[in-house]
């Protein structure tokens, strides 16, 4: 979702960052250094990605300040992209 030569959804990630610049996209540093080494090169992200060392990591520092995780469904996404659809947001707990 954050690569940017893949990305399906980055021109509505850079519409929601310009609507709300409260938005915050992490990527996974452990992840993105796996997907470099097996392409041969770095990979490049967005440019709304912001890179932490580990995506679970902060997935747990965010639960900590009372957020909880919740499946996130992106409309008009192509079926064969399903891992795409299954993204996560980080919403206040309530």
């Amino acid at each position: 979702m954050l690569v940017d030569e893949t990305s399906l959804v980055k021109d509505r990630i850079a519409a929601m960052s310009l609507e709300d610049p409260s938005l915050q996209f992490s990527a996974c540093g452990n992840t993105h250094a796996a997907m470099s080494k097996k392409a041969g090169h770095d990979i490049q992200l967005i440019a709304e990605a912001t890179m932490v060392p580990s995506g679970v990591v902060r997935l747990m520092e965010l639960q900590e300040q009372g957020l909880q995780l919740r499946k996130a469904v992106i409309p008009n996404t192509p079926p064969s992209r399903a891992n795409i659809k299954k993204g996560a947001v980080m919403r206040p707990f309530l």
